[in-house]
């Protein structure tokens, strides 16, 4: 998305300007406080329809939540949508957990919840870890 992901704003290297650049963002990196909470509200309302139709993501991570780029009017907020989903599993029966194999372990460091890495099981509350890890991001730039 033209506006790249909430990760390029808040850590604005050389790299990341140089996506924001390729993509034709116009505008300087970095986000407003509250850009940034409705960017991690929007990746977190995402979640929860995700999450009501029994589908773990998986990988929630601000590297996964892309702006769209294009200030609204009236809010001066950019839309955010939350990405990557070629980790996201449905579970059949609607069961919010899902056992993972040593092998096949599916996390981001720094954004895992500590009982997955204990347990090597996902939920719906693995995934509202990464939101929080987010979140947290977002208010500590």
């Amino acid at each position: 998305m033209r506006g790249g992901s909430l990760d390029d704003h808040l850590l604005p290297s050389p790299d990341a300007r140089a996506r924001l650049q390729k993509l034709g963002f116009k505008g300087t990196p970095g986000l407003s406080w509250w850009q940034r909470l409705s960017a991690v509200c929007d990746a977190a309302r995402a979640l929860v329809h995700l999450h009501s139709n029994s589908i773990l993501h998986r990988d929630v991570k601000t590297a996964n939540i892309l702006l769209d780029g294009a200030l609204l009017p009236l809010q001066r907020v950019y839309r955010a949508f939350l990405s990557d989903v070629g980790l996201a599993k449905e579970r059949a029966g609607g069961s919010m957990t899902m056992a993972t194999t040593a092998t096949s372990a599916i996390y981001s460091t720094g954004f895992a919840d500590p009982n997955f890495l204990d347990s090597n099981q996902h939920s719906a509350k693995t995934d509202a870890y990464g939101i929080g890890i987010s979140l947290l991001m977002a208010l500590t730039g």
